[in-house]
């Protein structure tokens, strides 16, 4: 069984399940960007103004590369069933 897989600090890489579990055939990184310099997101959630709950993903910068600023980005697709 072959699939493709990603996550918060992991971009879309093929795997393969063998009798050792799940086998990287791919290694796709960000080109400049070592793995340790990714941070895992914070779950959080609110409320939006027509009271339904919204869960986003907030990556904190570490603490050496904090400015203080943040930069907030949101995607809003017409397909996700509107």
């Amino acid at each position: 069984m072959y699939l493709l897989g990603l996550g918060t600090t992991k971009l879309r890489n093929i795997y393969q399940l063998t009798d050792n579990g799940w086998t990287s055939l791919t290694n796709y990184t960000i080109p400049g960007v070592d793995q340790s310099e990714l941070v895992e997101p914070e779950v959080i959630t609110y409320t939006s103004f027509d009271g339904l709950e919204i869960e986003s993903l907030f990556f904190k910068a570490k603490k050496e590369n904090d400015n203080g600023h943040i930069i907030f980005a949101t995607w809003w697709s017409t397909s996700c069933g509107t």
